[in-house]
């Protein structure tokens, strides 16, 4: 067989598979949108292979990448049937990245990107599109759900860091503003920071320190912020029940990839941020006993650590206009961004948790009309783990897995209201 007999064969095989994917359910209006953007890039490979008379070897390879490109992005929606994961956050991500991530081509039009959910293994992930720029095509942003952690939504937020790392190409001035001073001013700032901090990290080798893993780690600490701002103090309760566990050596520093700053830098980071945000300060109301006792354990919580003044690296000037720049790009793409939930409302999405209720805002009025409320997803989230972290406060509480699910069917009947 020829190179070029095996490049259409592939075709052929590529082309069947596609034809195969839309037999399965994986959402409203999801599957054709998909179909059809994987039929365009198919339709130009085409035409590079049936229609040009001559093909060189360099050819051929070229194209079978990109045709490989395409199947490994068909065989990604195999992996995406409803119920592998909490598809009413899943749409919230969605909407999320649709309104971030849009590009303008290359004809001045508005290309928002076909968001495209999975679930597989154990990460929570997004990989951007790496396709060859087909005319007229959309960018796929691929967006990854461990598998095991599907129903434990109150975890989810953990993807606004990955959104995060799409966003950084759009908020220069925030991540220069963590650069501007500091151990990640310079390599040679970074290089004094470990060596004052190398009794602490209780590594034998110095790690490999260079230019790109200062940018990294500035990479690293936005998007922590970015979902800060994103998620709002639900975020950091995710980003801790979920990282803490894996780090037995908070100042821990892989010496031979380096890639991502101690986990006590970024919990620093994020609780010098929640204070200057004020989301360290109670809002329910000292009068509600056992909710307000809830909250103070939950605040507690997060913001408590007890970590080396080492893991302090920025000062309160650079996280205030990094804020800033993050805050500015998600109002300029209506991206809805967390705001501070009143005492009232949160007061009440506890309560009915503690009632075995979905915490949702949304009600029957005393005349009996509905009220038909929608909460937002962040408040859905961060009165979850106030009622988790505070459980002890009520009779008969529920475990992280019912209270999770609870709060998925919050979503679920937010998305009916909305």
């Amino acid at each position: 067989m020829e190179p070029l007999d095996f490049l259409r064969c592939a075709y052929d095989s590529v082309e069947r598979t596609l034809g195969e994917i839309l037999r399965h359910d994986y959402g409203p209006e999801r599957s054709l949108e998909f179909y059809n953007e994987c039929v365009a890039r198919l339709a130009c490979i085409k035409d590079k292979i049936f229609e040009t008379h001559t093909l060189n070897d360099q050819d051929i390879a070229g194209i079978l990448g990109e045709l490989n490109r395409v199947s490994d992005i068909i065989s990604l929606i195999e992996r995406s049937h409803l119920g592998e994961f909490s598809w009413p956050f899943a749409d919230q991500i969605r909407r999320i990245a649709t309104s971030l991530f849009a590009e303008v081509d290359l004809e001045g039009e508005l290309r928002r990107p076909i968001v495209h959910i999975i679930a597989e293994k154990r990460t929570y992930q997004i990989v951007p599109d790496a396709k060859a720029r087909y005319s007229g095509s959309q960018p796929i942003i691929i967006v990854s759900f461990p598998r095991s952690m599907k129903h434990h939504v109150l975890l989810h937020s953990v993807f606004g860091h990955e959104l995060g790392h799409i966003a950084s190409n759009h908020a220069k001035a925030s991540v220069a503003a963590l650069q501007s001073k500091g151990p990640l001013s310079s390599m040679s700032a970074l290089t004094s920071w470990f060596s004052e901090a190398e009794g602490l990290v209780n590594s034998t080798q110095t790690p490999l320190f260079d230019d790109s893993t200062k940018n990294l780690w500035v990479t690293e600490l936005f998007c922590d912020l970015f979902g800060l701002l994103l998620f709002g103090p639900g975020f950091i309760a995710a980003y801790k029940a979920y990282l803490r566990p894996s780090r037995s050596n908070p100042y821990y520093v892989d010496h031979k990839k380096p890639t991502h700053p101690p986990y006590a830098v970024r919990h620093r980071m994020l609780i010098q941020a929640a204070h200057l945000l004020k989301w360290n300060l109670p809002a329910i109301s000292s009068s509600e006993t056992n909710f307000a006792a809830a909250e103070r354990s939950f605040i507690h919580y997060i913001i408590g650590d007890n970590y080396s003044p080492l893991a302090s690296v920025f000062t309160d000037e650079q996280i205030q206009t990094a804020i800033a720049g993050i805050r500015k790009l998600l109002c300029d793409h209506a991206t809805a961004a967390y705001t501070p939930i009143s005492g009232p409302t949160l007061g009440l999405l506890v309560r009915n948790l503690s009632h075995s209720l979905p915490p949702i805002s949304a009600g029957i009025d005393p005349d009996g009309e509905p009220r038909l409320d929608v909460t937002p997803v962040s408040h859905i989230l961060h009165a979850g783990w106030v009622y988790w972290i505070g459980r002890d406060n009520f009779p008969s509480p529920m475990d992280f897995f019912h209270t999770n699910r609870l709060c998925d069917q919050a979503l679920l009947q937010n998305d009916a209201i909305r």
